[in-house]
């Protein structure tokens, strides 16, 4: 395994998977704990050694789970381009609503004690470019997640594909719940969310390591959903529209203070859409 485990650690795409880390973190650690009660064994007298006998029956039980533990059938290692997917195209985003919700939400997604973050508001006022953003940089992060796995959920829907519906859904929520479990360190990006649904029926183990972000126009599908973190995002101030509006028309000149008054009157509705 030293071998394999120097070899990936050399290799460009690859590394190792989080449960090879943390399992040889509890290696080190009973290493270290053996080692102290080996000296306590040689320093002891016969009034300890029965004490210390039940520990050393403990320890070689305890020595015996982690070499059954550490034969990881599937591989040592993870291919990145495989498992975290391609970055995804993204525009700069605008105000400064979007860049304070994009590092909250980054921190909310690092922080071990959340496993859900629900983004809503209206239509058009960015929340897929944000969760983008937050898919993108996972990628440039790559101890945050293992794998990364966006769903849009709307469109599929409109495609009358039935994600989470009725017909198998026993034995879709048991592959689904079998695959990301063995993927435990996961983000599951679900875009444009309309209706709150079961996690459990569907199959989707957030309590094994796996993180979910949904983005939805309702509040409510957030809280149907038992979402730990929620964040509103809200449409663009008058100046925050005004100036991507300006560079999207590209012109050089000089607009009438008339003309101008009207453009940013609409600049705020129609920035979204160009």
């Amino acid at each position: 395994m030293n071998m394999e485990l120097t070899t990936i650690e050399h290799q460009r795409g690859k590394k190792r998977k989080r449960e090879v880390e943390n399992w040889l973190r509890n290696v080190r650690r009973k290493k270290t704990s053996v080692e102290q009660l080996e000296e306590e064994v040689n320093e002891s007298n016969c009034l300890t050694q029965l004490r210390l006998g039940r520990l050393v029956e403990k320890n070689i039980q305890e020595v015996a789970e982690l070499v059954e533990q550490g034969r990881f059938p599937e591989g040592l290692s993870i291919h990145l381009d495989q498992s975290r997917g391609a970055e995804l195209l993204t525009s700069p985003l605008v105000g400064q609503n979007a860049q304070r919700s994009l590092q909250q939400m980054w921190n909310c997604l690092i922080d071990v004690g959340t496993s859900s973050v629900g983004v809503y508001g209206m239509g058009g006022v960015g929340k897929t470019e944000i969760v983008t953003h937050i898919h993108n940089l996972t990628l440039d992060n790559a101890r945050s997640f293992d794998y990364v796995y966006w769903v849009s959920v709307g469109t599929a829907k409109e495609a009358r594909i039935d994600l989470f519906g009725e017909e198998d859904e026993m034995r879709r929520a048991a592959r689904l719940f079998k695959f990301l479990k063995r993927r435990r360190i996961f983000l599951l990006i679900l875009d444009d969310v309309w209706e709150a649904f079961s996690l459990e029926k569907v199959g989707i183990p957030l309590n094994f390591g796996g993180k979910l972000i949904i983005t939805t126009r309702l509040l409510k599908v957030c809280r149907g959903l038992d979402c730990q973190q929620l964040f509103k995002i809200d449409p663009l101030s008058m100046e925050e529209s005004w100036d991507p509006f300006t560079k999207k028309l590209k012109s050089q000149r000089v607009i009438a203070l008339e003309l101008e008054r009207v453009m940013r009157f609409v600049a705020k509705d129609v920035v979204v859409c160009l």
